[in-house]
């Protein structure tokens, strides 16, 4: 929403990148509205060494990200879909994965679930049911749950339960609650599993 305000993806352009040389890892917006911001960010993020998820956000890479993505090593790269199905997501994130020549590959689609690609598998998580209050920030929430498990050195389908359960649990708490922590994030996907089993 922000890069739509006037000289805001102009100013992050110039922002300060230093905080990335001391992080574990980099988190990068590759919106099509953001792609000379993305791309510069992505060259310091590379030339620190740093792991890095591009979340584009349903858009295609712009050229500019694209370039600098080339040749990332360990690079994973999340998407969206508005098919809210979990079968065309799955088609669709092995071609991502191949064509963006990235590790691995996420695509999320709505209340269907997400599913992620690397070059020996497809992963797919169905979406954990949610008496839904709103939906904003759920996909920040997913991205926040992905990255943990990716910090963490978790398996992709670890990473994806986990990004699943913050991005639904987000629809159900109120805009000024803050995120859940791990322990609150196992408790709902216990109780939400276990809802499933006894329907």
């Amino acid at each position: 929403m922000f890069p739509y305000l006037p000289g805001v993806a102009d100013e992050l352009q110039r922002v300060d990148l230093a905080p990335l040389r001391s992080a574990s890892f980099a988190y990068i917006d590759g919106y099509k509205m953001l792609g000379k911001a993305a791309a510069r960010a992505v060259r310091t993020a590379k030339a620190a060494q740093l792991p890095l998820l591009v979340n584009l956000g349903g858009d295609l890479a712009p050229s500019e990200l694209l370039t600098a993505l080339n040749g990332y090593p360990g690079l994973v790269v999340q998407t969206s879909i508005a098919e809210e199905s979990l079968e065309t997501a799955a088609r669709l994130v092995k071609s991502m994965q191949a064509d963006m020549q990235c590790d691995s590959a996420v695509i999320t689609a709505g209340k269907a679930g997400a599913a992620a690609a690397n070059k020996q598998a497809v992963v797919r998580v169905p979406a954990f049911r949610a008496e839904v209050r709103h939906t904003h920030c759920a996909g920040a929430a997913f991205s926040g749950g992905l990255l943990y498990g990716l910090v963490q050195s978790w398996r992709m389908q670890d990473c994806l339960d986990v990004a699943a359960a913050s991005g639904a649990l987000r629809c159900e708490h109120a805009h000024n609650e803050p995120m859940p922590t791990l322990l609150e994030l196992r408790a709902f996907m216990q109780s939400r599993r276990q809802a499933a089993s006894a329907a």
